[in-house]
């Protein structure tokens, strides 16, 4: 009777310790379930966090891009606030730093929600000269025709390479100072004060084969050919064409340059100076085609190189 009851108490004492021991478990199990699911929300709290952020961020160098365009088509462009982009804002002050008058501060501050991000970048646009010597430059001969008018007023109206000659016929007429001259033709560098192809990496447009009477304002790229026949092209600025050009119509003030031949006929008008690697065709058929050599618009013309960013910071970072 007494070994019974003993192995009752044994059994008894094993089964209470199995419980105890089922409990510890169930609590830690748990308690490690509550705290996966607290860092489980900590984690999903932190990754939007983080995005917020970032989004915020692009919202301020998208900020930073908009003064640059800006800039590079007004530099008297002072800045602006609370402009959306996105599901954001920014705000951006542009400063002149004392004694650096070609030099522009941008300060951008991007906005979503509690998130901010701001960005500084110090700006300074490309001190270069266009010098050009002649109405007309050619790297072959020129035929002109018509009622064609080249005149280089100061300057010298036409000029070709040593064996190259100006031909001229109708009542076309070439005037300047002298009128025409032989010289080799002007390197890109000598002419824009940068190579061919930073000119083409600060290009304001940029157009492969474009259609005819494209818009060139400020430094247009010309991959191909181009043609501007209507009498209300209006153009102006640096215009480079690695390609043919042919003008039939319209203006344009500044410097052209054109890779391949030039050809000009009808009622067009070239203010400024134009220089062609190949030769050039200025007939003035059914109309007067005219290139006048204007040392305003060609110093106009450098107006059109851009603000290009020589610092960038990021200012501080607001975490709320």
């Amino acid at each position: 009777m007494k070994r019974s009851l003993n192995k009752i108490i044994e059994t008894s004492n094993k089964k209470g310790n199995a419980i105890i021991f089922a409990t510890v478990i169930v609590f830690i199990v748990f308690f490690i379930g509550i705290s996966l699911l607290f860092l489980s929300e900590n984690e999903v709290k932190k990754a939007v966090r983080s995005n917020l952020q970032n989004a915020t961020f692009y919202i301020a160098e998208g900020g930073t891009q908009k003064a640059l365009w800006e800039l590079n088509h007004d530099s008297s462009y002072a800045g602006e606030s609370y402009s959306t982009l996105g599901k954001g804002t920014y705000t951006i002050t542009v400063n002149t730093p004392a004694g650096q008058p070609n030099q522009r501060e941008i300060i951008v501050l991007g906005r979503i929600g509690w998130s901010r991000r701001k960005i500084k970048v110090i700006t300074e646009k490309i001190d270069a000269n266009i010098t050009v010597n002649s109405a007309l430059a050619c790297g072959g001969n020129v035929n002109m025709g018509g009622n064609a008018n080249v005149a280089g007023a100061t300057v010298t109206g036409i000029v070709v390479p040593v064996g190259c000659t100006v031909y001229t016929s109708g009542s076309s007429s070439v005037s300047g100072t002298p009128a025409t001259s032989h010289a080799s033709f002007p390197a890109f560098a000598d002419v824009f004060g940068i190579s061919m192809a930073d000119m083409e990496k600060y290009a304001t447009t940029k157009y492969i084969n474009p259609g005819t009477n494209a818009t060139c304002q400020g430094i247009t790229w010309v991959e191909g050919n181009l043609k501007a026949s209507s009498n209300d092209w209006d153009g102006s600025g640096i215009l480079i064409v690695n390609g043919n050009f042919d003008m039939s119509g319209g203006d344009f003030n500044g410097v052209i340059y054109v890779v391949g031949t030039f050809r000009m006929t009808g009622n067009a008008a070239i203010n400024g100076s134009i220089l062609s690697q190949s030769m050039a065709d200025v007939t003035g058929l059914f109309g007067t085609s005219d290139i006048f050599y204007n040392s305003t618009a060609v110093q106009q013309a450098t107006n059109a190189y851009p603000f290009r960013i020589i610092n960038w910071q990021e200012v501080k970072q607001q975490v709320y």
